[in-house]
């Protein structure tokens, strides 16, 4: 699959006209609980050789901020992103800029550039935005696919751990660049009860043994009640270190001259 992988972005390379700085995994392979059905969520960086292209402060209609493409089987997903898009991205703390810069399973990166590249990542993502956003992710599919639920697809199960654990992490601690991208390696590192961290490694063996990526179950009453608690626990868990919390977003936020390095890092890259 990788040679596959390998020929996909030279074609993109040719047909688009672009340098590609990443491809690598992001989705169940890279979080630990794939199955025989998983697809290859291929995600990652390029910039236009064209260099025209980054001259005005309008875009061309030629101008491409993301390249996608699935292949006809859709066993893979391509989503690349332009680093113009990507900066500013980063200025408000994506979290799919973090985590696809701190993938473990890379298919191909241009190695010097994105050794830059991940240095200012990491210097300017804030992890009081990556909370939240885990957090909402949680909630909003906890709503939507668990709640009063019968039936449910084992992956929502896991894709809702994956958030929570996620978040536990950040706010235990303080270095995004560490954020471990492997879920049953987060569950094993933040602080939980052991009853629900039994619970968690049950759902991912679970999800790791269903062959098919549309496994459905029955609702498990008492995961469900464990992941409305942690829930609200964990929103309880900021509020408790809303001072701190503060603290590092305005630090985030006086970063002096973060735009004026960012178009530093930026031409240093396509030049």
């Amino acid at each position: 699959m990788e040679k596959t992988i390998q020929e996909l972005i030279r074609k993109m390379e040719e047909q688009y006209n672009i340098t590609v700085l990443l491809c690598c995994e992001s989705g169940s392979r890279e979080w630990g609980f794939d199955n025989p059905d998983s697809d290859y969520d291929i995600r990652g960086f390029f910039y236009h050789n064209d260099k025209s292209m980054y001259m005005t402060a309008l875009d061309s209609p030629d101008y491409l901020g993301q390249i996608d493409y699935m292949s006809k089987d859709r066993i893979i997903d391509f989503s690349l992103w332009d680093i113009k898009k990507m900066f500013k991205l980063l200025a408000k703390s994506n979290p799919s800029v973090l985590e696809w810069a701190l993938s473990t399973i890379v298919y191909y990166e241009k190695a010097t550039e994105m050794e830059m590249l991940r240095k200012v990542i990491l210097k300017y993502t804030c992890r009081v935005p990556l909370v939240y956003h885990y957090l909402n992710m949680s909630r909003n599919n906890y709503n939507r696919f668990i709640k009063n639920q019968m039936r449910v697809k084992i992956k929502k199960y896991a894709y809702i751990i994956r958030a929570q654990v996620s978040a536990l992490w950040l706010i235990q601690n303080s270095q995004v660049g560490q954020l471990m991208k492997n879920v049953p390696d987060l569950i094993n590192k933040v602080k939980l009860p052991e009853k629900t961290r039994k619970l968690f490694e049950k759902v991912v063996e679970l999800k790791k043994q269903q062959k098919s990526e549309l496994g459905i179950i029955n609702s498990i009453s008492d995961l469900d009640q464990v992941l409305s608690d942690l829930q609200g626990d964990l929103f309880s868990q900021i509020e408790k270190k809303r001072n701190q919390i503060i603290k590092d977003y305005e630090i985030d936020k006086k970063t002096q001259n973060k735009i004026k390095f960012f178009n530093k890092t930026f031409f240093n890259l396509i030049n």
